[in-house]
């Protein structure tokens, strides 16, 4: 019987996991009671949504209230992508910057009912160096790219950006761009076929 080798995934949650945009925008537009529209494709939400940071506040508030960071909408194939990961016995953590324990709770809530609770889950509140030095990881996926850059710092073999929400910052070397989370790992095997 043929033994295929176990790799360790590092994956962020929000854009890659999680369809933060929408998850924010629809609070924003609950708690606002109108209709909110991207402005401009910016990592800073109150830039991207053209409202005032006052008001960011206030919708941050309504985020904690409706319990956002365990109720945000999955990306369905980044979910499906770590449960076939974890069924075929790789290691796979989530490595997510989020602002406070009462977040790091909402989001392992969300893990287990989206069904991929026996992933790992590191929280940071900064830079991902630190966590991906200690992990380890040959795979690393993120939506941003300043993330990215940090994962390619710390040695790791394969990083991909996620098209999450219309960041078109261009690529350093050595990062690779697709559309979601399985695009990203279908490209690592591929990458692990040719080494």
């Amino acid at each position: 019987m043929r033994h295929f080798p176990k790799y360790k995934f590092a994956v962020d949650a929000d854009g890659v996991l999680f369809d933060f945009d929408q998850s924010w925008q629809f609070c924003a537009e609950e708690v606002l009671g109108r209709p909110l529209a991207v402005q401009k494709p910016v990592y800073a939400l109150g830039e991207r949504y053209g409202v005032t940071p006052a008001t960011v506040g206030k919708i941050w508030a309504g985020w904690e209230a409706m319990d956002g960071w365990a109720r945000m909408f999955p990306r369905p194939e980044g979910i499906r992508t770590v449960r076939m990961l974890l069924d075929m016995g790789h290691k796979v953590t989530v490595v997510t910057k989020l602002p406070n324990d009462l977040a790091v709770d909402g989001r392992r809530r969300s893990l287990f009912r989206h069904g991929i609770g026996d992933a790992g889950l590191i929280a940071v509140e900064g830079s991902k160096s630190g966590a991906l030095s200690i992990l380890r990881p040959h795979f690393f996926a993120d939506d941003t790219v300043a993330h990215c850059v940090e994962a390619r710092g710390t040695m790791v073999p394969y990083v991909a950006r996620i098209q999450a929400w219309g960041d078109e910052q261009p690529l350093p070397s050595g990062i690779e761009d697709h559309p979601c989370l399985e695009s990203a790992v279908r490209g690592f095997f591929e990458f692990c076929s040719q080494v």
